[in-house]
């Protein structure tokens, strides 16, 4: 495992568990060494050493292969078109699509939004091939203004032809299914204009 994936493991490790903020550094410090032992390729890493912040690939360059391009890759857009429904920022992926366009209820824009959000990270690596938790797909449907907590659970229910869900809850977590990488793809290419 490669430094960003062991950092990236680490992560998800600490938001999935739901660490109190004011516990996040130390328990990103052991949950990083504890990704280092089970790597065994290299010494556990002193806990003062630890940056907190997210490994990304760099996306200013044209042809650089970044996050942006990726996305234009996976859906045959020109990858300048693609800024109208992504935008990547230090390893983040936002959502900037209209979100009128993303259906007609709630519950079909959250579903829209989220297999977008999880699809896109997929195509990018931004998930590191993991389960992307649920603390970060709430956090882009209540960006969007589409989070209803009364409902949430409900409405995540219509993932499931789409999205493998672990866990429930806060602490459920998110695998994009093939169909839900081709209606996303479906999705994308018509929020873009190319479709």
């Amino acid at each position: 495992m490669n430094i960003a994936e062991l950092l990236k493991s680490a992560v998800v490790a600490v938001e999935t568990a739901g660490v109190p903020d004011d516990l996040r550094a130390l328990a990103f410090a052991k949950a990083l060494e504890l990704a280092v032992d089970l790597d065994s390729h290299a010494l556990p890493l002193p806990a003062n050493s630890v940056k907190l912040t997210p490994v990304s690939p760099p996306s200013t360059e044209v042809n650089s292969g970044g996050p942006l391009d990726k996305i234009g890759q996976q859906l045959k857009v020109p990858s300048e078109k693609v800024d109208r429904i992504f935008d990547e920022h230090e390893g983040q992926l936002t959502f900037t699509g209209p979100i009128a366009k993303l259906g007609e209820s709630r519950k079909e824009k959250v579903t829209n939004l989220t297999l977008l959000l999880l699809a896109g990270m997929k195509w990018t690596g931004l998930d590191g091939g993991n389960p992307v938790p649920d603390s970060i797909v709430r956090a882009h449907i209540d960006e969007a203004g589409l989070l209803d907590t009364s409902n949430y659970t409900k409405t995540t229910v219509a993932l499931k032809p789409f999205v493998t869900v672990t866990g429930v809850g806060k602490n459920a977590l998110y695998k994009i299914k093939y169909d839900g990488v081709v209606e996303a793809e479906r999705l994308g290419r018509s929020l873009i204009g190319d479709d």
